[in-house]
């Protein structure tokens, strides 16, 4: 996501222009959390090939990372869906003049 053109931004209100901060500040961190998990999902996988008693304990971990994963993703996509109702609940005040 790239910041908006200049004309574009004084319509943004300081909530909106915060709400889109955060949203990009938190690439990074999002990135790093997938790529984390991703390695730790794919290693406790190639554990339970080489180890099968382990397959109980790398399928509790492996659903404890989805879950953590997902939450995550909802924590830093809140900012972004409270930016998307303010748009429309304006764009629906100026339909309604």
């Amino acid at each position: 996501m790239t910041t908006p053109p200049e004309d574009e931004g004084g319509k943004l209100t300081p909530e909106q222009s915060g709400a889109l901060i955060r949203w990009e500040r938190g690439r990074r961190s999002r990135n790093v959390v997938a790529t984390v998990c991703t390695v730790l999902w794919t290693a406790l996988l190639i554990f339970t090939f080489l180890f099968p008693r382990i397959w109980p304990f790398a399928m509790v971990a492996i659903i404890g990372l989805v879950m953590f994963h997902v939450a995550w993703i909802n924590r830093q996509v809140d900012p972004l869906v409270k930016l998307l109702d303010q748009d429309s609940k304006q764009a629906s005040e100026r339909q309604a003049r």
